[in-house]
């Protein structure tokens, strides 16, 4: 994450600046759970779930990986408002791509993120 100034730090203890969402979202993501030294709840375990039952909107495990990653938003990034997530297919059948959609001070923004398992 470059940080840019001014930065602030958030009431969670993050630097928050106004370009850093998509950074902060892709950290938090791309980091594994317990991974980090000081605070063991950091981090996203997206390499848990079957990918291909990622793509039904009823699956438990969509659900659960919305449920895990709003609460995570709400804890680490407080100022973005998860709206949806879609899934689709990558490049071949058995990658998944995900369509983050969030709110950030009031502005409709966009992440597409696909898990990567050589981050494990």
């Amino acid at each position: 994450m470059i940080l840019a100034y001014p930065f602030s730090i958030s009431s969670s203890g993050v630097a928050t600046f106004d370009n850093g969402v998509k950074s902060q979202l892709r950290m938090l993501l791309n980091c594994k759970p317990k991974s980090r030294l000081h605070d063991n709840n950091y981090g996203y375990n997206a390499f848990s779930f079957e990918q291909e039952l990622l793509n039904d909107d009823v699956s438990p495990e969509r659900t659960l990986f919305v449920v895990a990653l709003t609460e995570q938003m709400a804890r680490y990034i407080p100022d973005a408002i998860l709206q949806d997530v879609v899934f689709e297919r990558g490049d071949n059948e058995q990658e998944v791509k995900a369509n983050i959609y969030y709110v950030h001070k009031g502005q409709k923004d966009s992440l597409v993120w696909q898990p990567n398992s050589s981050l494990i």
